[in-house]
């Protein structure tokens, strides 16, 4: 009895769960938190065995013993088989890792920059408002500040920040932004009526505030061209997109020059317009010379 007894003993799996375990993976497993002995075959199983997921940094998540044992025994374990040593309640707690202030704002402020790589525009920040302090997963941390979803970077707006732990998304909040930016972008000269066309000659560039998205402002000469105004504009007021209107440059039975292009080649054909057109617009014309319809761009 005795020598069976004590080869019983010495068959059986030694299971000593501790009472605080720091978590350092997504999921805890029984050998995590346990030191676990026997024959190795045995103890391999036992320390893949799954206890569900590690708490949220900064939470802590309580195991019961018994669940322990139930989840032992689901992996196929009987009671005779293990010996098991552990507390009525285990506790987790997620290791982590912080990210301050100063790598938030260079990843908002880089993104903010990168908006203007390729207009002329010059930005200055004024405030960022982050949280001091973010703990987070260990992993390769990566933070991404969702500057397209933002309508009008020009006015206070709030940024969607997430932040990635090994290409997992574990946090998300917004910061509060406000920049300052001056751009060249064309004034009225003088008063200027509704319903009038825009000469060059009534406008002028200056150096602005910008205060809308960019897209809305008038900045190029080469878009004065062909353009009405659809109310009144008063003197030093930007010329803002809705403003003005293309307007009709060509009318059906206008006579019009009809130039062709093919590397160093040019020709230049009288020719009749058979559609009316806004600058841009493809129309059909008629070719004076071969009595041809051709279609071309206003």
């Amino acid at each position: 009895m005795l020598f069976g007894f004590s080869v019983s003993a010495f068959s059986q799996a030694s299971i000593r769960v501790n009472a605080e375990t720091i978590a350092e993976n997504e999921q805890i497993t029984l050998g995590e938190i346990a030191e676990i002995s026997g024959k190795e075959k045995e103890a391999t199983r036992l320390r893949s065995i799954s206890l569900g997921y590690s708490p949220n940094v900064g939470m802590v998540r309580e195991i019961r013993r018994e669940r322990i044992k139930l989840m032992i025994a689901a992996a196929g374990f009987r009671a005779k088989d293990f010996s098991l040593e552990s507390p009525e309640s285990i506790f987790i707690r997620r290791a982590g890792q912080e990210i301050g202030q100063i790598e938030i704002r260079e990843n908002i402020e880089l993104a903010i920059l990168e908006q203007f790589e390729e207009s002329d525009v010059s930005v200055k920040i004024l405030r960022i408002e982050v949280p001091e302090i973010l703990e987070v997963p260990l992993g390769n941390v990566e933070i991404k500040s969702k500057i397209k979803y933002v309508q009008n970077i020009f006015a206070p707006f709030s940024i969607p920040i997430e932040i990635r732990v090994d290409n997992l998304v574990v946090r998300r909040f917004s910061a509060t932004v406000e920049i300052e930016a001056f751009a060249d972008v064309f004034v009225a000269s003088k008063d200027l009526e509704k319903n009038s066309r825009i000469i060059p000659a009534q406008v002028k560039l200056e150096n602005r505030r910008i205060e809308k998205p960019l897209s809305n402002y008038l900045r190029k000469r080469k878009k004065l061209r062909g353009i009405k105004l659809t109310k009144d504009v008063l003197n030093g007021t930007p010329l803002m997109s809705d403003s003005f209107v293309a307007d009709v440059v060509v009318k059906s039975g206008d006579l019009v020059r009809i130039v062709g292009e093919s590397g160093k080649f040019r020709i230049v054909i009288n020719g009749e317009a058979r559609a009316s057109g806004r600058i841009g617009d493809r129309i059909a014309v008629k070719n004076l010379q071969s009595e041809k319809i051709l279609q071309a761009i206003v």
